[in-house]
């Protein structure tokens, strides 16, 4: 029935024969396949007319994104003439008989042909899929098959009629749209607001970027959907879009962005998700689609076992865009994926963010990539924690032997090629997560290590819209060498940087669907304020099981005074108490001041924070300050904001002090005139020194008025040492593929 012949296109040959009738359709199955391997699956059949139809048993291998084509010898048969190409379902009728096609997962090429004394009508949705050929003498009828539902519509009839056939006929099912709801668009940081019609289609420009920043992307429910600045979309519901600005454009590369369930598809118990795809100039398209797992797992690819894979048959020519309904059985975990050929004729692969799942929570790129390095100390060589350290990301021990407990093969370290053991440096610094949306359980989990002092070193997770930080965690259990030995399962004898399990439920303090995002601080320096990490899941189906060892504690300060906020600090001479004030560590009261070492002497690490105050005639602080101020990068006085807690400025010892060890108090004043005014802030001591000069003293603190300011030496001022506030606006990174 049918002959090979090769050729650089792996042209086939259609020999047909009449006398070769099978009944029903048998593929030609080469092998299963991923992208990325060498054979594809590949079933090419023939329909002649309603009883001949050939399906072809002989087929050469072939790779997947290669290019082929078919050729007929109709030319010697003038029995048939050639119709169209059903392709994976869809008729394709502007297609020649020997287009050249691309080879993608699916591959289901039917070339449908009729008689010479016959015509044919094929019914197809409208989304090209054939739903039946019916082949007739001139001047019968045909006879339509059963509609297909579409959400929002009602069928109506089909494009031309197909009584009385006189020619060849492809007609299409017609709708009336039964949704004539319109719906509000609003646009922020943008144009393009307003009410557009169920379905319809809306284009939305970006402003103008903020001084010293560039359009980055939009987002919609927390999920990226474009990163140009102009792009048109379909509107399915009331919509809020915002645009985003960072210090740099996304790079220009294919993109896949899915959105959430839309809820179309609810009645037939099916999650429908709208898919849009984007490629940059030289690129071209080979399969887009959505692929699936039946649970809700990690961030899925098309490698991972037990997915299924979902090609777009048909996407819109001007938008790019496509919808695919899922099964709810078959939807727990979800991800658009792309797949094109660059400039190079090389595949790439892409796929769209998780909206439950972090990027790289594991490390497992061997890079920090998917995270954001954000730098804390004024610029000098050698203070960053994370700027510019991918080799953070590690794959080895610490201290020789001594294990992490990582999962996989990589986790964030603290000794690394190309620079020296940093417990004892001066890194500074804070890491922030791609965003995520608490589903699920409501329960997190994540790994860590190091980290002696939480004051200095700990994980912060924070709301995406206003940046407040919801939950504080740290290491409790720092160097833990008995329960690191359980949890390991062999003997530990250091447990320094041995990263423990924690787990912690997140809706105990925020609701489920919340965008959040995870940032590691390493804030000061030295005496191991510097973390190990890995394995950070936001998305748990079930309650995890844990004990007093797992469960992690929230850790995040309470701020005293917050219903008394006034332009004073509160209780800043420690006449008689503390009230007002919250210690930490080897901080107490002595006389008329605090002191950091009076509880466990020098070696004693911790914080002090003040009661909450506002900013209006008063915007200047003044205090005495003594101890071992020379050691800058651990002991300091931040000002942080109520809620966020985000240090928006940092002082150390006055210029004229730098190598001060003494007991005796100087006056120090701080310029906190930058900050907003109608904001709430507090003071946090620092002392994480445990060496000789571990100390810090502060008495007689109070805010002061410009005048003040102004009547006081310059040489009495703190130096401000942070770079600024950090941007916290997350930069999505390019994709790895």
């Amino acid at each position: 029935m049918m002959k090979k012949a090769y050729s650089f296109l792996l042209v086939f040959l259609f020999a047909f024969s009449l006398s070769a009738m099978i009944q029903s359709k048998v593929p030609a199955v080469l092998a299963s396949t991923q992208q990325g391997q060498t054979a594809v699956s590949l079933s090419v059949t023939s329909y002649f007319d309603s009883n001949n139809i050939v399906s072809a048993t002989e087929l050469p291998s072939a790779t997947y994104g290669s290019k082929f084509s078919f050729a007929s010898n109709l030319a010697t048969d003038v029995n048939y003439t050639f119709a169209f190409w059903v392709v994976n379902g869809v008729i394709q009728s502007s297609l020649p008989v020997d287009h050249e096609f691309t080879l993608t997962h699916k591959n289901e090429f039917q070339a449908v042909f009729y008689p010479t004394t016959q015509l044919y009508v094929a019914f197809m949705d409208t989304n090209g899929k054939i739903l039946k050929v019916q082949y007739l003498n001139a001047g019968g009828n045909a006879v339509a098959p059963s509609y297909p539902t579409k959400p929002g519509f009602n069928a109506t009839g089909w494009t031309n009629a197909f009584t009385n056939v006189q020619s060849n006929l492809v007609t299409t099912v017609t709708y009336e749209q039964t949704n004539v709801s319109t719906y509000n668009l609003s646009v922020v940081n943008g144009t393009g607001s307003g009410q557009y019609e169920y379905n319809g289609v809306a284009t939305v420009s970006a402003s103008d970027a903020p001084s010293g920043l560039v359009f980055h992307h939009w987002e919609v429910d927390d999920q990226t959907v474009s990163y140009q600045s102009t792009f048109s979309f379909t509107v399915l519901k009331a919509t809020t879009i915002t645009a985003y600005y960072a210090e740099s454009a996304a790079a220009d590369l294919p993109r896949i962005t899915l959105s959430n369930n839309t809820g179309v598809r609810t009645a037939d118990s099916k999650k429908s998700y709208v898919g849009q795809y984007y490629l940059p100039s030289g690129y071209t398209l080979v399969e887009t689609g959505v692929i699936a797992h039946a649970t809700n797992t990690a961030l899925i690819d098309i490698g991972t076992a037990g997915i299924s894979r979902y090609p777009a048959t048909k996407t819109t020519p001007n938008t790019k865009e496509f919808l695919m309904s899922i099964n709810n059985a078959s939807a727990g975990t979800v991800r658009g994926y792309l797949i094109a050929k660059n400039p190079s004729n090389v595949l790439v692969t892409v796929y769209s963010e998780g909206a439950y799942n972090i990027l790289n929570g594991g490390f497992e790129t061997g890079t920090l990539w998917g995270w954001n390095a954000k730098r804390i100390w004024k610029t000098e060589t050698g203070t960053d924690s994370f700027v510019g350290q991918d080799s953070r990301a590690v794959n080895n021990t610490y201290f020789g032997s001594n294990p992490y407990n990582r999962d996989g093969s990589y986790n964030l370290g603290i000794v690394w090629s190309g620079a020296t053991w940093e417990q004892s440096a001066e890194r500074m610094g804070h890491l922030r997560s791609s965003d995520f949306i608490l589903g699920g359980s409501g329960w997190i989990s994540f790994k860590l290590g190091g980290g002696r002092t939480q004051t200095a070193a700990y994980v912060s997770v924070r709301q995406t819209s206003n940046n407040e930080e919801v939950a504080r965690f740290g290491n409790k259990n720092y160097n833990n060498t008995a329960l690191a030995t359980t949890q390991y399962g062999s003997s530990i004898s250091n447990a320094e940087a041995f990263m423990f399990q924690y787990y912690f439920d997140l809706s105990s303090v925020v609701d489920l669907g919340t965008s959040l995002y995870f940032v590691i601080t390493e804030e000061a320096s030295f005496d191991w304020a510097i973390l190990s990490a890995d394995s950070f899941t936001s998305y748990l189906p079930l309650s995890p099981t844990t004990n007093v060892d797992t469960l992690a504690t929230n850790i995040k300060p309470v701020i005293q005074g917050l219903d008394t906020v006034d332009n004073t600090i509160k209780n800043g001479y420690f006449d008689t108490n503390t009230d007002g004030w919250s210690l930490t560590g080897g901080w107490a009261r002595h006389d008329h001041h605090l002191r950091s070492n009076k509880i466990g002497g020098d070696g004693a690490l911790g914080s002090v924070r003040s009661s909450a105050f506002i900013l209006s005639t008063n915007q200047y602080i003044r205090f005495d300050w003594g101890g071992g101020l020379r050691y800058d990068k651990q002991i300091y006085v931040s000002v942080k904001e109520v809620g966020t807690n985000v240090e928006v400025l940092r002082f150390v010892r006055r210029d004229n002090q730098s190598g001060k060890e003494s007991e005796n108090f100087d006056n120090h004043m701080l310029d906190l005139s930058s900050l907003s005014q109608s904001k709430s802030y507090y003071l946090e001591f620092v002392d994480n020194r445990s060496g000789s000069w571990g100390i810090s003293y502060i008495e007689a603190i109070r805010t002061v008025p410009l005048s003040e300011w102004n009547s006081v030496t310059s040489g009495d001022r703190a130096v401000q040492v942070i770079v600024g506030v950090p941007n916290f606006v997350y930069v999505k990174p390019a994709s790895l593929s």
